[in-house]
């Protein structure tokens, strides 16, 4: 008795892992946890309502889907205010004070990105991202105005080359707390 075997076609299976891995990427992509936030104008920003400043480099806001979220600004370290965990550092109430009244004479287009040199959460579950005021990168303005400084955040962020020039002209123009505080960055 013959016994018949299907013939087994190489093309056929090399197209057909390769379409696993795809779909698997894909799978992968779609599970990144967004929480559910309401995109932008793009599939990578996402609106931000209802803002409360914790300190000049953390807000709170409600996303799209009416979940308050902890958001770390990312590329930049204010200094802290005084709080129920940290000590008052110099120039921490008006780093916090400022981006306060920035967001608040700016309230329209407020939104977040994630950056893909970040990881999207840290280890206290706060959102990492940018956040922008229409065009305009939050954490460069605030570097630039002298309220903060940059801040590599693990890796170096997308922004980090315009956060550093704005650092950098408000050193140089003694500006914020480069005319009034002692600075040692980490």
């Amino acid at each position: 008795m013959k016994e018949n075997y299907a013939k087994i076609n190489i093309k056929e299976i090399i197209v057909s892992v390769v379409l696993l891995i795809i779909l698997a990427i894909k799978l992968m992509d779609a599970q990144k946890d967004t929480r559910g936030v309401v995109p932008h104008s793009d599939n990578n920003s996402f609106m931000l309502e209802n803002i409360e400043v914790i300190d000049g480099d953390t807000i709170k806001a409600r996303l799209g889907t009416g979940k308050r979220e902890t958001i770390r600004i990312i590329g930049i370290d204010a200094p802290e205010k005084d709080g129920p965990y940290t000590e008052y550092e110099c120039y921490g109430r008006e780093a916090s004070d400022a981006l306060a009244e920035f967001l608040e004479q700016n309230q329209g287009e407020i939104y977040f990105t994630y950056d893909s040199t970040q990881s999207t959460h840290d280890r206290y579950d706060r959102i990492l991202a940018h956040v922008f005021v229409g065009e305009v990168l939050v954490s460069e303005y605030m570097a630039r105005e002298g309220y903060v400084v940059s801040y590599p955040y693990g890796k170096k962020s997308i922004y980090a080359k315009d956060i550093e020039q704005g650092e950098r002209e408000a050193q140089n123009n003694k500006v914020g707390l480069w005319d009034i505080c002692v600075v040692q960055k980490n």
